[in-house]
């Protein structure tokens, strides 16, 4: 049969994430009065060029010419943990049917078909994390454009603070901080300023689960960093800079749960301070 690619799109740093359980439906219609034996090989390709193969071979029951049966095969085991703990974004399936039992006569009419319909894999939001794990989204080029104003505040810029409130109802610890660099490859690699300066970053903790690992209670976080007038005046550079929001994600002691309600949301805000003289007013 023709084999199929497809891709899935990770979130780039979820590689220390261990999913805790997968399962694997295989969807077929057969329309072959016949037993036949369907064999896939399914490859995975993640996004560092590793890869892993499946190779399953199920049973399927005679089928009906003139009323096609439609066929559903679940499978749960640990090589499904494994294959997509490999975080594959390209998964092709090279799928093979072999018609007849050895035992039982038939005939096959020209009309008569097998289809292979759907693999659908089943991963739960369970799962631990194993180290640490870095979500890097891609900078965003920021730039002031004007050189007579960039001067005007260059010559009167004193101090800035920014202030960031963050709401958690995930089961994760988190950390928050903005990367500023020249150049888009610089910004998570080598930063020219970091917000917070420190580099502590603006956290949360994990949010309370009960037994079953389901969230009960939000945690909430609100912190006030100052800037000097240096740290600022890194965004007024001639032809701009990239800034990006790095997250970071501890450790798990164990497996947690996300589910479709939970949620975080981060709130900033900044305030500058500039002297008003007629450098800048005139």
């Amino acid at each position: 049969m023709e084999t199929v690619t497809d891709t899935i799109d990770f979130p780039d740093g979820l590689n220390n994430v261990a999913l805790s359980s997968t399962s694997l439906a295989v969807y077929v219609t057969s329309a072959a009065a016949y037993s036949s034996e369907l064999n896939l090989a399914i490859t995975g390709t993640n996004q560092s060029g590793e890869s892993s193969t499946l190779l399953k071979t199920e049973v399927l029951p005679p089928g009906d010419p003139d009323d096609p049966v439609g066929i559903a095969i679940e499978r749960d085991s640990e090589d499904l943990v494994g294959f997509m703990n490999l975080l594959p974004t390209e998964i092709t399936v090279v799928p093979e049917v072999f018609l007849g039992d050895g035992a039982l006569p038939g005939v096959i009419e020209t009309g008569d078909w097998v289809r292979l319909d759907s693999l659908v894999f089943d991963v739960p939001g369970r799962f631990r994390i194993t180290g640490e794990t870095r979500i890097e989204p891609d900078p965003v080029h920021r730039e002031f454009s004007d050189d007579e104003w960039r001067r005007r505040i260059r010559s009167n810029l004193k101090s800035a603070s920014v202030t960031t409130k963050i709401e958690s109802h995930i089961p994760l610890g988190l950390t928050v901080s903005v990367q500023v660099g020249s150049t888009a490859e610089e910004v998570y690699r080598n930063p020219a300023l970091t917000i917070p300066v420190d580099g502590t970053g603006f956290g949360v903790a994990a949010a309370l689960v009960d037994d079953h690992g389901r969230v009960v209670a939000t945690t909430r976080s609100e912190k006030v960093v100052e800037l000097t007038a240096e740290d600022v005046l890194v965004f007024l550079e001639e032809g701009g800079v990239y800034s990006g929001v790095l997250v970071q994600i501890e450790n798990t002691d164990g497996e947690i749960e996300l589910f479709g309600s939970d949620f975080f949301t981060v709130q900033a805000g900044a305030q500058i301070f500039i002297e008003m003289n007629e450098s800048l007013v005139e």
